[in-house]
């Protein structure tokens, strides 16, 4: 029959209108959900060089633990690594998560050995006069010599040198840019 008031419409039988000529619906894929990428930092032992200028002097332990708040880390962990090599040396490790792609690296510089045992040049172990024949060189003639292969010779020093009678024990120190020292002694003893 024909349809009375108290039929239901039937309008979800029928086809959508049209949107217009020429409209086509674009499909876009959804933004993503992580926009950052994860952060790459080292974890150092002992955490911070333990002598001057940066430097280690000792074994250095380097491991990394990839963060992303965002999404989880999806690359295989980096391994950590041991750094028993003295002079600079660079580690680094990338990692992926869903934000994408980034890496972090990190420079060790160690130095265990220490310095060159030091030279004291212009002066010997014997017996001088304060003037005269035989008399004591002047402090700025006597030198401390050394040198040191990784680091870097920092200073070379002497103490204990007086112009009084006297035993006199002269210390050259050479101490290098990672803080290591050597060590020089000589007695000198000095007469009137």
């Amino acid at each position: 029959g024909t349809p009375t008031s108290f039929d239901p419409p039937l309008r979800h039988l029928l086809p959508p209108p049209p949107c217009g000529p020429g409209f086509q619906r674009q499909e876009r894929p959804p933004p993503p959900l992580d926009k950052n990428r994860p952060e790459v930092r080292p974890a150092l032992e002992p955490p911070i060089p333990n002598g001057p200028h940066g430097w280690c002097v000792s074994g250095v332990d380097v491991a990394w633990n990839p963060t992303d708040p965002e999404s989880p880390v999806e690359s295989t962990p980096c391994p950590p690594v041991s750094d028993f090599t003295d002079g600079i040396e660079s580690f680094s490790c990338e990692a992926t998560s869903g934000g994408g792609t980034s890496s972090g690296s990190v420079e060790i510089k160690r130095d265990t050995v220490k310095p060159a045992v030091p030279k004291i040049t212009g002066i010997k172990a014997r017996k001088y006069k304060l003037k005269g024949k035989g008399k004591l060189p002047p402090l700025g003639k006597i030198k401390c010599k050394s040198s040191d292969a990784t680091s870097g010779l920092a200073s070379c020093r002497i103490k204990g040198y007086k112009r009084k009678p006297g035993k006199r024990t002269l210390t050259a120190t050479a101490t290098d840019k990672a803080g290591l020292k050597s060590v020089r002694k000589l007695k000198i003893r000095i007469v009137r």
